[in-house]
């Protein structure tokens, strides 16, 4: 069948790549666009500006996944949503929880929100993370930030009644964004859900609940980026309990098999003494020896000491 059987389609399937394409854009000028606004306001330093507009912009190519392809609007929003929580985290990641870098982030918050309760559940945030006070681990700052982004996009309740339960999407979220954060958060010893005892627990509800197929269902695949992401998320998950389970397995294996944890015993001294230095026989001999005439002395001074 030749191309030009369905022109009409191939039409369709244009306008519907330039339409995604075009709200991604529209995404990024919009955290551009505050971003740059504020700058100065949250006091970035120059050694600062490169980390803060990737976060920026990396977080509205994600955000603009929830909104609807149809409604620019949305888009726009979402990078400013994506400005927003980029800022918070400067005010408590890099200001370490700074009383004067929280009141900037209150007054831009207050001036910018076109809903007074937005403001007060970003600072009640804001004092629960501070005082380390966060439920399910930390998980539960996810609930509250992915509402937020919602309610600035305008369209929370319309996605609850599509989505359902927003707290528990939130809180699969944040386990996304710890899986793939884990390393930058061990080393500057940030919270991170994954460094709690229900590890394994967390990593099994995402590879469970977030698979292919149900974040297809829930975002639709023109949020391709948002898709990626979670995907990349999942696949970490899966190894890290994969890499959990294969060590558990061969210490189960070594307490059993006595015979095997010998092997293993002499095969750590041969790698030992490998790396270890050696001298050649004859050097060795001349030590030995003149350590024996050194004791033999000592043993005569001995004697004579004691007659």
């Amino acid at each position: 069948m030749g191309h030009d059987s369905h022109p009409g389609l191939s039409c369709i399937i244009v306008v519907s790549v330039r339409g995604v394409v075009f709200q991604h854009l529209i995404a990024l000028v919009g955290a551009l666009f505050k971003s740059f606004r504020y700058q100065r306001r949250l006091r970035i330093r120059r050694a600062e500006r490169k980390a803060y507009y990737a976060k920026s912009l990396n977080l509205a190519l994600c955000y603009v996944g929830f909104a609807e392809s149809s409604k620019p609007l949305e888009a726009w929003r979402a990078g400013e949503a994506a400005f927003f929580c980029c800022a918070y985290d400067v005010v408590t990641d890099w200001r370490t929880f700074d009383p004067d870098a929280r009141q900037i982030f209150e007054n831009i918050l207050r001036h910018e929100s076109r809903f007074p309760e937005i403001p007060t559940m970003a600072l009640s945030l804001y004092d629960s993370e501070k005082a380390q006070n966060l439920e399910h681990d930390g998980l539960s700052r996810g609930s509250v930030s992915f509402r937020l982004i919602l309610k600035w996009m305008g369209c929370e309740k319309r996605r609850e009644q599509v989505w359902g339960d927003l707290d528990h999407l939130g809180r699969l979220l944040q386990i996304v964004d710890d899986v793939l954060d884990l390393e930058y958060d061990l080393k500057a010893n940030h919270l991170n859900c994954l460094k709690s005892t229900n590890r394994e627990r967390h990593l099994e509800m995402l590879i469970s609940d977030m698979d292919a197929g149900m974040v297809k269902s829930l975002f639709g695949g023109e949020a391709f980026i948002l898709n990626r992401v979670i995907g990349t998320a999942r696949t970490k998950a899966i190894q890290m309990l994969g890499e959990r389970s294969e060590r558990e397995a061969f210490l189960a294996k070594l307490m059993k098999d006595k015979r095997l944890a010998e092997d293993l015993k002499y095969a750590a001294v041969i790698e030992k003494r490998r790396t270890e230095p050696t001298i050649s026989l004859d050097d060795y001999l001349t030590s030995r020896e003149d350590s024996s005439q050194w004791a033999a002395k000592s043993d005569r001074r001995k004697t004579r000491h004691i007659k």
